[in-house]
């Protein structure tokens, strides 16, 4: 499987640092800067959602495709990552915008 969609994610969320209370670092800490950066973010999450859902891998790969764990794994970063940017831009700017 390509883990190229999962490369694209780290890099443009930089540096995370472990666990429940991971913390996103940007290359800028100004926040009309990492508005714009989560959003950008935001919306590529929603291109891999779309991608890496279970109904997509089946129809694309087939059945054990999806019982892959490799798969399941992308599909879980990406949905851990879309919930936390999410997170941060309602911290930012009480921004509540649709999945």
């Amino acid at each position: 499987m390509n883990f190229s969609a999962l490369h694209l994610i780290l890099f443009h969320l930089g540096t995370i640092r472990g666990g429940s209370d991971a913390v996103f670092n940007f290359v800028s800490y100004d926040d009309e800067n990492r508005t714009r950066n989560l959003k950008e973010l935001r919306e590529q999450l929603k291109l891999e959602k779309v991608r890496w859902h279970e109904d997509k891998v089946k129809k694309l790969f087939g059945e054990e495709a999806v019982k892959d764990e490799r798969a399941k794994a992308v599909w879980k970063v990406v949905m851990d990552l879309k919930a936390r940017v999410g997170d941060e831009l309602e911290e930012l700017e009480g921004w509540n915008g649709p999945d």
